[in-house]
């Protein structure tokens, strides 16, 4: 591996950012029924950066050019060289891996979240909360005119959302959360790399097989139950994954999808724990 630094060859990383916002907090107490709190929230974000300074590694320079869905005029493929002959004719010999300037990406999105609070009276209080996000951009090109864009592809789904229901008593409080993964596609990968969702193959069934690049919405449900002791410390006990859900299962061959056995593989977004109870205790000093 060729390493170095970028003195005189690189440009200074620059971003923009824009949002807008819009905050509602209607009075529905006298509409529906009193003790109810409501406020709505809708953000919309656009994060460009443009010419971000890093370097790619080695591993990453020699993955992006094999699976890359421009081939070999990908321009990672240009950092790698190889033997011209002899008897390591074609093998790796160098990868160059100085610090450079990725052209540009864009991320855009809305955010949405939706609080709902309800006095009971002697019963206690409830809160609702949903927190949602849908991206409406996501795009990456490492050289001027090789642009990625995975939204809705595995591992960066286009809708996520989050909700949980509490209630409070005293010094008890009960809560319900549900984490929603929505579902993606990798199906457009598939036909422009090999112009069909389906290939021929004589160690098939039947000879002709389609790999299922789609992943299916993922749903977490989870409880727990907080107790308050002298205003100072907090127990909590609770079940994390309580339907034990494991992540969807994907097709590993012939597709562009990363996967462990059959589940993709993509940092934290998925739960590969499985059910399990959790204790955590907590103190105010």
């Amino acid at each position: 591996m060729v390493s170095g630094g970028g003195i005189g060859q690189l440009k200074p990383e620059t971003s923009t950012a824009k949002t807008a916002s819009v905050v509602l907090t209607p009075d529905l107490s006298g509409v529906l029924w009193s003790g109810l709190k409501t406020s709505l929230a809708v953000d919309y974000f656009d994060i460009k950066v443009k010419d971000e300074i890093t370097t790619l590694g080695a591993a990453s320079i020699i993955s992006g050019c094999y699976n890359s869905e421009f081939g070999l005029d990908d321009p990672l493929c240009d950092l790698i060289t190889r033997a011209p002959s002899g008897p390591e004719e074609h093998n790796i010999t160098d990868v160059r891996d100085t610090y450079v300037n990725i052209n540009r990406q864009r991320n855009r999105g809305i955010d949405v979240t939706l609080l709902l609070d309800q006095d009971l009276g002697n019963l206690g209080s409830l809160a609702f909360r949903a927190q949602m996000t849908w991206q409406i951009e996501d795009k990456v090109a490492l050289f001027d005119g090789f642009v990625i864009d995975d939204n809705g592809e595995a591992g960066d789904p286009k809708w996520v959302g989050d909700f949980n229901l509490a209630w409070e008593k005293g010094p008890w409080t009960l809560f319900y959360g549900l984490d929603v993964i929505g579902g993606t596609s990798n199906q457009q990968d598939l036909l422009d790399e090999q112009g069909s969702a389906c290939r021929t193959s004589i160690f098939r069934p039947g000879g002709t097989f389609c790999p299922d690049t789609r992943l299916a919405p993922t749903f977490y449900h989870s409880m727990s139950v907080t107790r308050d002791v002298a205003d100072r410390f907090e127990i909590t006990v609770g079940v994390a994954n309580i339907f034990d859900t494991a992540p969807p299962r994907a097709s590993t061959i012939y597709t562009s999808v990363s996967a462990l056995g059959q589940a993709p593989v993509f940092g934290s977004q998925y739960d590969y724990l499985g059910r399990r109870v959790f204790l955590r205790a907590s103190g105010r000093f």
